[in-house]
């Protein structure tokens, strides 16, 4: 294998990754790149229990789940409330505030804007895929 090939290679191995890395976004976390910014409310904390399998087989135990009621208005004045899972997005009471992404079309779909694996997996693809594509450049040149 000469030079340009391997600078081919590269570049189809990023293009790869590329579309690899949107398409895990465009699945798992739409709202991150396309959905509306905004700054909900969390309403009230919702505590539920629910029963958990560490492992299959293992005897299922009782934990202890909180969900928040959320609320926040629209950049056209609706005011819009959704329920989700209080792990990973830093409230812990009522009244406190945590950013949200809305779907502009569909308010109701709104999720909180926090961390996720997929999304930093995704970042982390498109990043690769940046530097295979530069790679292969210095190699061809």
């Amino acid at each position: 294998m000469n030079i340009l090939d391997a600078g081919t290679a590269l570049i189809v191995i990023a293009v790869g990754l590329g579309l690899g890395a949107g398409i895990l976004i465009w699945r798992c976390c739409p709202l991150r790149v396309i959905g509306t910014p905004a700054t909900g409310t969390v309403e009230r904390v919702i505590k539920r229990t629910v029963m958990v399998q560490d492992v299959p087989k293992a005897v299922p135990h009782p934990e202890t789940v909180r969900d928040l009621v959320i609320v926040f208005t629209t950049r056209t004045g609706d005011v819009i409330r959704f329920q989700a899972g209080a792990h990973g997005s830093g409230a812990k009471a009522p009244g406190d505030s945590v950013p949200i992404r809305y779907r502009a079309t569909r308010p109701t779909e709104a999720e909180v804007e926090g961390a996720s694996a997929p999304f930093r997996a995704a970042l982390f693809l498109f990043g690769l895929s940046a530097m295979l594509v530069l790679a292969a450049a210095i190699l061809r040149s």
